[in-house]
């Protein structure tokens, strides 16, 4: 969850120290404040597949081109917290 845009998205809104093209400390309190929503065993199962997929492909090829995976992962963050179109599109920057 934490890779997602979703989440780099919610926390790059909750947190002053996260700017825009930095990478700031991520500290246990701000993770705190991130809301995690329960997954079912399927949910975890899939998700945890396709990371270890993005990371198995980066392994052998660290210029892999991951995104469909990656973008896979992040839809499914979207539905486990019930985003809407319109809201994925501002998380994504469309909007």
């Amino acid at each position: 969850l934490i890779n997602s845009k979703l989440i780099s998205w919610v926390h790059s809104k909750c947190n002053p120290k996260a700017q825009k093209g930095l990478f700031p400390k991520i500290l246990v309190s701000d993770l705190k404040q991130i809301p995690v929503y329960p997954a079912s065993d399927v949910e975890q199962t899939q998700i945890v597949k396709n990371v270890q997929l993005v990371i198995a492909a980066k392994k052998k090829d660290p210029n892999a081109d991951t995104s469909a995976l990656e973008r896979q992962i992040d839809d499914m963050v979207y539905a486990l917290y019930n985003l809407t179109p319109e809201e994925i599109a501002i998380v994504e920057g469309d909007k």
